[in-house]
């Protein structure tokens, strides 16, 4: 008897880990389901980690990975207090 059922896909074994260093803000905002511009705000008044670049912002993908990782180990995470802890333990000459 058949369910109907699949086979969850393999993972593709050929696919590459995403180099960039640092995620465009749009990027970020998406996968954190908020608007851009309150992560920019957020950045602007010191609560989040960021880099300014001609105008542009990005984001640290080392903090949006440690987030997310802390996050799916189920301990309830306020983004302002865990930016902070992070800025903290990761100097600015470290961040990128």
């Amino acid at each position: 008897m058949t369910t109907g059922l699949r086979p969850a896909a393999a993972s593709a074994p050929g696919r590459k880990r995403d180099p960039r260093l640092l995620l465009p803000v749009r990027e970020v905002a998406e996968m954190f389901g908020v608007s851009r511009s309150t992560i920019v705000r957020a950045y602007q008044a010191g609560e989040f980690p960021a880099v300014k670049f001609r105008g542009t912002y990005r984001v640290p993908r080392r903090f949006v990975e440690d987030f997310l990782a802390a996050a799916v180990r189920g301990r309830v995470i306020v983004l302002e207090e865990y930016a902070a802890e992070w800025l903290a333990r990761n100097p600015v000459s470290e961040v990128a």
